[in-house]
């Protein structure tokens, strides 16, 4: 999928990321704030929602880009689960890890 980088506060450019495509076999939807359920996010939405948490929360790394590529470091985040790589005038993002939500830094 193709996004605009600068929506992530990259510089100007594509931001292409591999997404995950499934089909639906089961009934299952997400839960409502109240009762019920909502609407299943399509792919877009949920790539989108995924790569902003992904940006704010700090774990992407940019340290294979030029200087200055990025407006959001967060140099003090640890664990970085994604990076970036530049190629051919495209910003790629990949998977480095997979956080589990355990942190043993012993």
């Amino acid at each position: 999928m193709i996004l605009r980088a600068s929506a992530f506060g990259l510089t100007e450019g594509a931001l292409v990321v591999r997404t995950a495509s499934f089909s639906r076999r089961g009934l299952i939807a997400p839960a409502a704030l109240d009762t019920g359920s909502t609407a299943v996010p399509g792919v877009e939405q949920a790539t989108q929602s995924f790569l902003e948490t992904l940006f704010r929360r700090g774990r992407v790394d940019f340290s294979q880009l030029k200087p200055g590529i990025s407006a959001v470091a967060h140099p003090t985040v640890r664990r970085k689960t994604h990076y970036l790589v530049e190629q051919n005038g495209q910003f790629h993002l990949k998977r480095r890890c997979f956080d589990d939500g355990y942190e043993d830094w012993s």
